[in-house]
């Protein structure tokens, strides 16, 4: 993981806990605090600039009310549980190891759990992760697109909301679904940057439209939404507020 240059740092860690079992890992999450200059990487932020790219990462981070840019800083390093079936296993490493390397986000698979900072683990019982209040909303055919009807996300977060940990939980029923790798493909891209799937408006093909119902690889669009979201490591807080000021930013920046 590739962090800007900081004059400051302060430094503690946190204890995670990833599984039932009490498998435990400390993971230095090391906040660094810029003293200075701290907007100089708006000058070389050109995708501010794209009106395209910056519209879909509005609708991918700031749909929900409240929301703040999350990003992972620490390695991401996968296991995955040797219960979910080899092909499914096989064929999701072969779609994260096709993502093309991008500035700040590092992603490799390890055998052993508890050298692990990210979990796909097999449920022992099965769950429902949308309220029946929610789901009534949807038709049976819209169903078929949710995510998180079966698989539940569970991320740890350090003071300013970054991601340093994180597991999904895979309902045992869901591995009977024709879905079932879109789904996990789509959960993990997800958490990458607690994105939001959107039921119109991105573009066709993407992973955070809710129609994709067949996924190979990443498009174009989505490699562009991670390489805008890690572009900087951020050490403070960014809302929809703060993030329009950067775009604004730039374009006078720009204008000079």
């Amino acid at each position: 993981m590739i962090h800007q240059k900081l004059e400051k740092k302060v430094e503690f860690s946190k204890q995670i806990v990833l599984t039932n079992a009490g498998v435990e890992k400390i993971i230095d999450t090391t906040i660094l605090v810029n003293d200075s200059n701290k907007f100089e990487f708006i000058n070389t932020f050109d995708n501010l600039s794209n009106y395209d790219i910056v519209n879909n990462y509005r609708d991918a981070v700031f749909s929900i009310k409240n929301s703040t840019i999350r990003q992972f800083i620490e390695p991401i390093q996968i296991y995955i549980d040797d219960r979910i079936p080899k092909e499914i296993r096989k064929e999701f490493k072969v779609f994260v190891d096709a993502i093309p390397n991008i500035e700040n986000l590092s992603i490799t698979f390890v055998n052993k759990l508890n050298e692990s900072n990210y979990y796909i683990n097999l449920a022992e019982k099965d769950f429902i992760g949308i309220s029946p209040d929610i789901l009534k909303n949807y038709t049976n055919e819209e169903r078929e697109n949710l995510v998180f009807e079966k698989i539940k996300q569970t991320c740890l977060y350090d003071m300013n909301t970054n991601i340093y940990g994180c597991r999904l939980d895979v309902n045992t029923s869901i591995l009977n679904d024709k879905n079932v790798l879109t789904k996990l493909k789509k959960a993990f891209f997800i958490s990458l940057g607690n994105f939001t799937v959107i039921t119109s408006g991105m573009p066709k093909g993407s992973v955070l439209d809710f129609r994709t119902h067949s996924i190979d690889r990443l498009s174009e669009d989505d490699i562009l939404l991670l390489k805008m979201h890690y572009f900087h490591i951020y050490d403070f807080k960014v809302d929809s507020k703060t993030f329009t000021n950067f775009v604004r930013l730039n374009k006078k920046n720009n204008e000079k």
